[in-house]
């Protein structure tokens, strides 16, 4: 019994990335590495893994076969989107002519209340707020751009309205 090949997932992962997908130099060469360590050792050792378990015996109830199969599947469609991701990259440049300005790839210093946050403005796939990376498109971000060094903006999210003050821009 051959096991059908799930087109319809990749096809729902890769809907909604329409546009550019924004990455600093460092998240381009992560996602080039990723593509090469899935294609050079991950793939090839589910493919092996696959033809092992296949000489179990009948691929209907071979548990192992499966599970390899499905392994190999992950990998195929990962390497697939990776790809495509890598194929829509555009690194995030900064415009050297408006530094004091609130861009993609600048990193701000906020004062919000009594408290001094840090925040590099990233594209959605590097974003990580817990390590100071948010996305130009998070509520925050999308308020940021285009703002400059000591203005305040407000920024309403879940019913609250915050005010933060740009200290820094770099």
């Amino acid at each position: 019994m051959r096991l059908p090949t799930r087109k319809k997932e990749l096809e729902n992962m890769m809907k909604g990335d329409d546009g550019p997908v924004h990455l600093t130099k460092l998240g381009l060469q992560r996602l080039q590495e990723q593509i090469e360590r899935l294609e050079k050792i991950e793939h090839p050792q589910a493919i092996k893994d696959v033809q092992i378990t296949g000489e179990f015996g009948d691929f209907s109830e071979n548990a192992e076969y499966q599970e390899a199969k499905h392994r190999l599947r992950s990998i195929t469609s990962r390497i697939i989107l990776l790809k495509e991701r890598l194929r829509k990259a555009v690194v995030i440049e900064r415009d050297e002519d408006n530094l004091d300005v609130v861009q993609l790839g600048s990193t701000v210093v906020l004062q919000m209340n009594e408290r001094t946050l840090t925040f590099e403005i990233v594209g959605p796939q590097e974003a990580n707020p817990l390590h100071g990376r948010i996305s130009h498109l998070s509520p925050l971000g999308s308020h940021l751009i285009g703002h400059k060094l000591g203005e305040t903006i407000s920024v309403v999210t879940h019913g609250d309205e915050l005010i933060y003050k740009i200290l820094e821009v770099k």
